[in-house]
């Protein structure tokens, strides 16, 4: 099988922040414009993707796992009390601190695991498009280390582009099986609550989008209209999916002298 290069993943994304600043570093970091046009779609569908699954409230306290330049912890800042993103990225949090809000903390991942009283701390972790870059051992680690830092019945909510089979692209990409998210998860203690195909790739709406460069923006809720409409028309040319997942942290149970156990 082939093995993922976590330190050369690092490195990959390190590049890319240096190179573009914004949020073309963690989505396709091509330099064609097109491929860059092609960023503003997925940017818009994730995030539109992320909150349905999110359902984000104004007393929720937010983990942004995999951060990055802080795409989603802007664009939830003003729906939630507060969010606290974490990344192995230096330099992308260096970005992400530009432009940080008052409501949002961002912290290398390595110290925000060794920092004291974060166990119960969080309503709800999420994670948009970042497992991809981290091979199964890291992985494993992590969902093992931020387990703790949810509250009892919170929640880790995440989009991750998937296909049948696992297929690994190289030593810095995989797509993974939904069956092997619901594993990997429940063998670190999570209930999986749902999951659903959220995004097809090919998309009906990206080639359009991308060769009409005149179209504006205000033409992506229609667009997303379209998209959940053909999710699942004529499967056999679908190359994969993003798929949105909800795991459970259980609830703890109380003993006959309200203790929990």
């Amino acid at each position: 099988m082939t093995q993922m290069n976590d330190q050369r993943i690092l490195e990959i994304y390190e590049k890319k922040a240096t190179k573009h600043g914004d949020y073309n570093a963690v989505l396709d970091a091509s330099d064609n414009p097109i491929s860059m046009r092609a960023n503003m779609w997925h940017d818009y569908f994730l995030k539109r993707e992320m909150a349905v699954i999110l359902k984000p409230k104004n007393t929720d306290v937010l983990l942004d796992f995999g951060t990055g330049v802080g795409r989603l912890s802007i664009f939830f800042s003003p729906l939630v009390s507060k969010i606290v993103g974490i990344d192995v990225s230096q330099k992308m949090l260096d970005i992400a601190k530009k432009k940080q809000p008052k409501n949002v903390e961002y912290l290398l991942a390595s110290d925000f695991y060794t920092q004291k009283n974060r166990d119960d701390q969080f309503d709800k972790i999420y994670s948009c498009w970042v497992l991809a870059s981290i091979s199964n051992e890291l992985l494993k680690e992590s969902i093992k280390q931020l387990y703790p830092a949810l509250k009892s019945g919170g929640k880790f909510v995440f989009l991750e582009q998937t296909k049948k089979n696992d297929l690994f692209e190289g030593d810095n990409h995989v797509k993974r099986s939904v069956r092997t998210y619901i594993k990997m998860f429940e063998e670190e203690g999570f209930v999986l609550e749902e999951y659903k195909h959220a995004i097809r790739i090919p998309a009906y709406t990206m080639n359009f989008w991308k060769k009409n460069s005149w179209l504006p923006k205000a033409i992506l809720p229609a667009f997303y209209l379209i998209e959940k409409r053909l999710l699942n028309r004529k499967p056999e040319f679908i190359d994969y999916y993003t798929t949105a997942f909800v795991f459970k942290k259980q609830k703890k149970s109380l003993n006959l002298f309200g203790q929990s156990k």
